[in-house]
């Protein structure tokens, strides 16, 4: 499930750009050919969730689209479908693009080939998430969502520090502290883990990392110009 986002529709393809909840760009964009696509349907009542299924037979959706923007959408796409049927493009599905040149990225390598604009990347968010209370979403920028991570995993290592500690103590305390610091260690595993995957899939929506003090800053509006 994909969070909705500002769209912008041509006659070859949309392109998606992904909005923070202050309404501010990601600088991330992603585009679908409409010769890749077999459907496009709006679902629900008052808030639409818009699905995508490829000739390739996979599906995709996107999420909170308000009631008249999901209808509107499919409706294009009823009309402009059939027109782009012999399309079809060598890779089918979402690309993600540059957000300063919209060069099509490669999954994984995490600098354009184009520009150079380097992203962020999933080795340095896993170390972080491992070693750093919060520290994958802190590094992918969600900074509200770090808060309650970054407190239960700094209460995690506080505890298993402290039995350490206790566990230098007679061996009836070590087997004691052993047992306690292996459930500790699981519950911080799982923690750290389910930020890894959630974090992961920030990663790969190519998140600007460093720049070119040089580079002209870019927005939302410009993209939306081109």
């Amino acid at each position: 499930m994909l969070a909705a986002t500002a769209i912008v529709i041509t006659n070859k393809r949309i392109l998606f750009f992904p909005v923070k909840h202050n309404g501010t760009w990601r600088e991330s964009v992603r585009a679908v050919h409409w010769g890749d696509l077999e459907e496009v349907k709006a679902k629900g009542l008052l808030i639409k969730n818009v699905a995508f299924r490829f000739k390739s037979g996979a599906k995709s959706t996107y999420t909170n689209f308000n009631h008249g923007d999901g209808k509107k959408l499919a409706a294009i796409a009823s009309v402009l479908l059939p027109s782009a049927a012999g399309e079809q493009t060598a890779t089918p599905g979402f690309v993600q693009l540059c957000p300063d040149c919209r060069t099509a990225l490669t999954a994984g390598q995490y600098s354009c080939p184009a520009c150079n604009l380097i992203f962020k990347n999933e080795q340095t968010m896993v170390l972080r998430s491992i070693f750093l209370p919060g520290g994958g979403y802190f590094y992918t920028g969600h900074w509200l969502i770090a808060v309650l991570p970054a407190v239960i995993e700094g209460i995690l290592v506080i505890d298993i520090l402290v039995l350490l500690l206790a566990g230098l103590g007679s061996p009836v305390t070590r087997r004691v502290v052993f047992g306690q610091l292996v459930v500790l260690g699981i519950f911080w595993g799982l923690e750290t883990a389910i930020t890894i995957l959630h974090c992961r899939r920030y990663v790969r929506d190519f998140i600007p990392d460093k720049r070119d003090p040089t580079r002209v800053p870019q927005d939302l509006a410009a993209h939306v110009r081109r």
